[in-house]
């Protein structure tokens, strides 16, 4: 096999243009599946990251009208279900006791404050005069250390980062279009209000939420609840991400086999023109005794490097490129290994069978006869 091997170098330097033709034609098809299925593997995965931050597991209800949290308690008392309370408002405030300016606040209970601020933060801290202000990444730096509403001093005990919802927001599912300024404690907002009411609920699941959850809830309000409100999950964000990406894969899944089947050709059509060219060395070969299978076993050996080395081609320079897009696009793309091997072995298995095919065709040629036919 070393022997095999070390004849299938030699020849590929010897035939040094033929082998270049094809590594080139086969680096340009690799890179163009390799850099669109990234792409394509990296927005299904950046949807997929944005719809689980969004909650699987918590059904959001809006109230139309508000509605004390005893009431709301009683309707929904599902088994297996944590509810969590809220409330947006409207207060003045500002960064002294005399500022009138309207500040959008929401109050909350400890269940969502943790939805919002995550597991690592201590609810514990989030009751009385407290406020959690909610950063837009550009004025992260300049939070207050104290902010006043409606007179009263609030001490900010945190920042709630945002989260980056670029895929949703551009379908329109952004979970932070309200885009409030300070999350408060639920009870503060009660003792200013002087009543219970609250205009959200959040129904916590231990699992995902799935349609007869839905259904549950559904049938509760409507036989219960006088009021208009509007239930929204993930499922609904899922159902029309999963659209837009499937319209989407069509597109991109067609051009990925264009892609594929341009490689193939590619392939067939440099391993015909090898076999043409190197017509008068194989029949050298032969006369001098080098046997049928021994110059198949060579080319099978030659075309492995070939495409070998035209796919680590095209992985160096995609990588780069994808770097490089990385950077750009702010945003982390990955390979998916899986449809590069499915089209080196596709590639590879095509040429296989070219060269067997055009190397049973040539042998069938008397090799005196071809050298005079190359002669002439």
């Amino acid at each position: 096999m070393i022997v095999y091997i070390k004849e299938a170098i030699l020849n590929l330097k010897e035939n040094i243009r033929y082998t270049l033709t094809f590594i080139l034609f086969l680096s340009l098809s690799f890179l163009g599946v390799i850099i669109t299925d990234s792409l394509i593997h990296s927005v299904s995965m950046q949807a997929e990251k944005e719809l689980k931050s969004n909650g699987n597991n918590i059904a959001s209800i809006t109230l139309h009208k508000q509605t004390s949290v005893d009431r709301i308690d009683k309707i929904l008392n599902i088994h297996g279900a944590k509810l969590s309370f809220s409330q947006r408002s409207f207060l003045s405030g500002g960064a002294s006791p005399y500022s009138d300016d309207t500040v959008s606040v929401m109050a909350t209970d400890k269940t969502g404050i943790n939805l919002i601020m995550g597991s690592r933060f201590n609810s514990y801290l989030f009751e009385g005069d407290v406020a959690i202000y909610n950063s837009n990444e550009s004025d992260a730096l300049n939070k207050p250390d104290i902010i006043f509403i409606s007179g009263l001093p609030f001490r900010v005990i945190g920042v709630k980062e945002k989260i980056k919802t670029e895929f949703l927001e551009s379908l329109g599912l952004s979970p932070n279009k309200f885009n409030e300024k300070y999350y408060i404690p639920l009870d503060t907002l009660f003792r200013f209000n002087l009543d219970n009411k609250v205009d959200n609920v959040q129904v916590i699941f231990d699992s995902d939420v799935t349609s007869e959850m839905i259904t549950v809830i559904k049938n509760k309000l409507n036989k219960h609840y006088t009021g208009r409100y509007t239930l929204t999950t993930s499922l609904d964000a899922r159902a029309i991400v999963e659209r837009v990406l499937n319209r989407f894969s069509l597109l991109t899944n067609s051009i990925y086999i264009l892609l594929t089947i341009t490689a193939i050709i590619s392939s067939v059509i440099v391993c015909k023109r090898s076999f043409q060219s190197r017509a008068t060395e194989f029949s050298l070969k032969i006369i001098h005794g080098i046997s049928y299978k021994n110059i198949q076993i060579i080319v099978m050996i030659e075309t492995i490097f070939t495409v070998v080395i035209s796919l680590l081609l095209s992985l160096l320079i995609s990588t780069l490129t994808i770097s490089s897009l990385s950077e750009i696009l702010h945003t982390g793309i990955k390979i998916r290994w899986f449809m590069i091997l499915f089209s080196l072995f596709s590639v590879l298995l095509t040429c296989f069978f070219a060269n067997f095919f055009y190397s049973k065709k040539l042998f069938k040629i008397n090799p005196v006869d071809l050298i005079k036919a190359r002669a002439k």
